[in-house]
């Protein structure tokens, strides 16, 4: 027997912790009385004998404390005899484990709800306690507990009696694994070694504290746990539980339902961390090293140990934090787990450095949206906001989120909505997700619940906002509805709010449902915009938040506040650029792009040819005149002469040929003029539309606009379902159809309707002419349709612009009127109430906003450019170097955002800007943009006619030669006095001042200019 200083021993009942296990235990404690210390050694005596007996009755050759090769249950008998203190080798470290009655509960909590029987470890009435690990029923403490102040013990593992001080400095032979210094220093670990979901929310895991985990399988196959905690400093009961089979069914459970552990690692009061078995065996110390705070520990287990060996097996983790807060995954209530995986995952790198956008539309979530054409309608508003932020874009489906090499090259995502995910994707999803975010920096655009549901629309189990917590830092607090919503801005310093006013209103909702978020907490965010609302909790709420996770997100509260608004395409400048100076691809260069939608439904009526087309035709001439106006002509053909319904295209077609000669667009409203588009069989859809427009086509020669044979459709009648819609767009170029604003779908629905669709989609954004005079505006709750005068239309128009155009940048703006609206209908005897006034008034109100009137042709072969063209961005203090790889972009302008009392000072050999605008050349190429407080005194183009195209340029500060397509005012600033210049290729001009000309091009074609001083 070895010599112990009996005097700090007091007697304890040796218990069997686990069925497995040998415990060996003594108590220390100040009452040294001598007397007692003498019953001490008698005990001591007793035991011994009592050992010796044991082993004789269960059979047993016990030749000393260090082997013992009883099975399970002879070793349980042992224990359970025993009475007294067993002699402890001297060379024996003991593990110290202290515990408050906290401590207990908490503990017993974090094991295992159900098996509180055995985790009974608060001391009762008597001053029985028992230990913390399982352990029969009879093993309890029976005396002397009221002299217990710390209980110090070690386990062995199957029979053997590890001598703990030799096995920790076997571990600590070894303090480098790969290139892992175990040293309590983090800068070693990569991020990729990050194993934690950083916004967790507690009881799970503090924001900020991070978890690694690595497999090192040389020079001895070993796992590596590393953990930072951002709050308490990491102390006794940290434990981390080891699933090595990837069954979470099997070994211990924690609650009883949780993590299917073989193994364990916990710290005890000697702040050292030791491994046990699932049956809380110990099996051996651990080489580790803390922080000098004690918040980093990093841990070295071997392989071996977890009867691994030199197998790569990745094991699974879950832990905790001083009992206090669990290393929990979101998904851990369906047996989630963080991974030490053994392979080597290299994440793709990016190959594309271009500004782009991923644009996503989650099938699921359609399928429970209120309907599918709704839903495509959010989904291109959501286009149309990526146009404005001049940033390109793809269109993503489910399946594109589940492999990150889809997403690398994404600058940003957004999520239209996309609240139901399919179940069995759902894991894929996120962990994508994930590596997109924090290890490429991607940012998020979305509104609403965000992968919360699955694909039946059921919440998800736990909490069903933990996706958006961990990937966004934010989560849903509450919501109502139907109440009155006033969005207004707030914090106008951001960004996002860039040219809003503090507590602007931006939009009001009178029977509206509201949501409002806030932050995990950890998670800096900001209120960008605010929702004032009526009802059971009225106030002020969040109602855009800004976070910074992996990379820049914003999130809206409503599907509304993100669609109906123009604040999106801020948002997506800010999640890309940040607080630098953006730089967006757009595809003009005037304030928006105005498309007229024009239905000709009299066109059919063969009597009424002369009192509509023609008075048209003349209108139309006058307009283009004094605004350079034209648009797109649907017409219909007619097929029933009996009744008058027919074309005479010896009339028609030299007519809609002179339409064609100013600059406008004609294509089909259909064959018959359906009312009701989506009762038609596919074999009508093809008459009506697609035989339609090959009958235009061959009538006017195969040029339908600009010399070319466009197929463009706008559907007739009622608004037609999105299956339709596909099915008339398959024969036509591009579609035009049903209406689509804030409240009847989403407004500047302008796109496509689905990822896979190759064909552009444009709703009209503007009121139809017909809705305003003859069918009237929804008036109060419930609506009621009140028709409008003349004078009342023109305003509505003049609003409904005017909304589209607040804080926005170049938009697209369809304007949908009828033939008969300015010519028989505004007839003051036979008319409807009608006036050319409200028609020519409100071209004019877009002509003095700077509009550029465009076809529906030349809006959709924009988009198309817009989406395949790319732009990349380079900044380095006040020069920006921007390169756009497009064909056919000699329309399109660079919008540079510059700061406050910045100017395009000069684009380094390139000779056609104004203050924020670049005019590119039609093959694209690289511009070198100077910013400063000043523009520089050179010759260059400032202003380019509406629909021109700038073919080539060449200058040199002073002399200037440029080759463009198209009608109208060229504006060129001069370095020096204009008399100074000679003008070649033009014939008329103005002078503008001693330094700028206008020059004047009257006919529609190529032009090749030089201006040589």
């Amino acid at each position: 027997m070895l010599n112990i200083n009996k005097e700090l021993i007091k007697p304890l009942s040796l218990f069997l912790c686990g069925t497995s296990t040998l415990a060996i235990i003594y108590l220390s404690v100040f009452d040294t009385n001598k007397d007692e210390l003498k019953v001490q050694n008698s005990i001591l005596t007793k035991n011994e004998d009592t050992l010796v007996k044991n082993k004789s009755t269960h059979k047993t050759k016990l030749a000393n404390l260090t082997q013992f090769n009883e099975s399970k249950a002879e070793k349980k008998d042992i224990f359970d005899e025993l009475e007294g203190l067993v002699p402890l080798n001297d060379q024996t470290t003991v593990i110290r484990h202290s515990k408050s009655r906290e401590d207990w509960e908490r503990k017993r909590f974090a094991r295992n709800k159900s098996r509180t029987t055995s985790w009974d470890q608060i001391p009762n009435a008597e001053g029985k306690i028992k230990l913390p690990f399982p352990a029969p029923p009879s093993a309890t403490l029976e005396k002397n507990a009221k002299y217990i102040s710390t209980v110090d013990f070690i386990l062995d593992s199957l029979a053997t009696i590890f001598l703990p001080n030799t096995a920790q400095a076997a571990a600590d032979l070894n303090t480098q694994f790969g290139n892992i210094i175990i040293d309590g220093d983090l800068s070693d670990w990569s991020i990729d070694d990050r194993i934690n979901l950083p916004l967790d929310l507690p009881p799970y895991l503090a924001a900020g504290d991070e978890l690694y985990g690595k497999y090192i399988a040389s020079p001895t196959p070993t796992y590596i746990i590393a953990l930072k905690s951002t709050g308490a400093s990491l102390g006794p009961n940290t434990t981390f539980w080891l699933n090595t089979d990837n069954n979470a069914a099997t070994g211990f459970l924690i609650w009883g339902q949780y993590g299917g552990a073989e193994y364990f690692v916990n710290i005890h009061s000697d702040e050292k961390p030791y491994l046990y078995d699932k049956d809380f065996g110990w099996i051996s110390s651990l080489n580790h090293a803390f922080s000098s705070d004690q918040k980093i520990i990093e841990i070295a287990i071997p392989a071996a140990s977890l009867g691994l060996g030199s197998s790569s097996q990745s094991i699974d983790i879950l832990g905790d934090i001083n009992d206090s807060l669990f290393l929990f995954p979101q998904d851990y209530t369906s047996g989630g787990q963080y991974t030490i995986s053994t392979s080597t995952t290299t994440l793709p790198p990016r190959t594309n450095l271009s500004k782009r956008v991923g644009i996503v539309y989650g099938e699921a979530t359609k399928n429970n949206f209120f309907g599918d054409k709704t839903y495509s309608q959010l989904f291109m508003s959501l286009q149309h906001q990526a146009m404005m932020a001049g940033i390109s874009f793809d269109l993503l489906t489910e399946d594109d989120l589940t492999n990150i090499n889809n997403l690398v090259n994404y600058d940003a995502l957004i999520f239209p909505f996309f609240s139901d995910v399919p179940s069995d994707k759902m894991k894929q999803i996120h962990d994508t997700l994930y590596k997109a975010v924090y290890d490429y920096g991607i940012g998020i655009i979305t509104a609403d619940d965000w992968m919360t549901n699955t694909e039946t629309g059921v919440s998800l189990s736990g909490d069903a906002y933990r996706n958006m917590k961990q990937l966004l830092g934010i989560g849903r607090v509450a919501g109502e509805g139907p109440v009155s919503i006033s969005l207004s801005a707030q914090n106008t310093s951001h960004s996002v709010m860039k040219g809003y006013t503090s507590n602007e209103l931006i939009k009001s909702y009178d029977r509206g449902w509201y949501s409002y978020f806030q932050a995990v907490p950890g998670q800096e965010t900001e209120s960008l915009a605010k929702q004032s609302v009526t009802g059971s909790n009225s106030g002020s709420y969040p109602a855009v938040i800004a976070s910074i996770t992996g990379g820049r997100n914003v999130h809206f509260a409503t599907l509304g506040f993100m669609a109906d608004t123009n604040l999106v395409w801020q948002a997506l400048q800010w999640v890309v650029y940040g607080d630098e100076t953006s730089v967006g691809l757009k595809m003009g260069r005037a304030n928006n792009l105005f498309v007229s939608r024009n239905d000709m439904d009299i066109t059919s009526e063969q009597a009424l040819i002369q009192d509509v087309h023609v008075p048209l035709y003349n209108l139309l001439k006058d307009w283009k005149r004094k605004y350079n106006f034209v648009g797109s002509y649907f017409i219909n053909i007619g097929n029933d002469p009996a009744n008058g319904l027919w074309t005479d295209w010896n009339v028609s077609g030299p007519l809609f040929q002179d339409y064609i000669s100013l600059g406008n667009e004609i294509g089909t409203h259909s064959w018959t003029h359906p009312h009701f588009t989506d009762q038609l069989s596919s074999s009508q859809v093809e008459f009506e539309f697609n035989q339609s427009m090959n009958e235009i086509s061959a009538e006017l020669n195969y040029k339908t606009w600009n010399n070319q044979n466009i197929r463009g459709g706008a559907v007739p009648g009622a608004p037609e379902s999105r299956n339709t819609a596909n099915e008339i767009a398959q024969y036509l170029d591009y579609l035009s159809g049903g209406y689509s604003n804030s409240g009847a779908g989403y407004p500047s629905a302008f796109g496509y309707l689905t990822p896979s669709d190759n064909k552009v989609y444009l709703s009209p954004n503007m009121t139809f002419d017909f809705t305003l005079i003859q069918f009237g505006v929804p008036v109060g709750y419930p609506a009621v349709p009140v028709p409008l005068s003349a004078e009342e239309s023109e305003q509505f128009w003049a609003n409904e612009f005017d909304t589209l155009m607040s804080h926005a940048s170049q938009p697209i703006i369809h304007w949908p009127w009828h033939d008969y609206g300015p010519t028989i209908s505004a007839d003051p005897i036979t008319g409807n109430g009608y006036t050319v006034a409200m028609f020519e008034n409100t071209i004019a109100k877009a002509y003095n906003a700077d509009s550029e009137f465009i076809t529906s042709a030349d809006v959709a072969q924009r988009i198309n450019t817009f989406k395949n063209s790319s732009l990349t961005v380079d900044s380095v203090g006040a020069t920006i170097t921007a390169t756009v790889n497009s064909n056919n972009v000699g329309n399109f302008s660079l919008a540079v955002n510059t700061k406050p009392g910045q100017v395009i000072h000069s684009v380094d050999g390139w000779y056609a800007y104004n203050d924020d605008h670049v005019f590119l050349n039609d093959n694209g190429g690289t511009y070198t943009i100077q910013l400063d407080t000043f523009s520089k005194s050179n010759t260059h183009i400032s202003k380019l006619p509406m629909r021109s195209k700038l073919i080539d340029l060449n200058g040199d500060g002073d002399n200037l030669d440029f080759t463009f397509e198209g009608k109208g005012w060229v504006i060129v600033p001069l370095k020096n006095n204009y008399w100074s210049y000679r003008f070649y290729g033009v014939r008329y001009g103005r002078v503008l001042g001693n330094n700028k000309v206008a020059l004047y091009f009257e006919n529609n074609s190529t032009h090749s200019v030089s201006i040589v001083r």
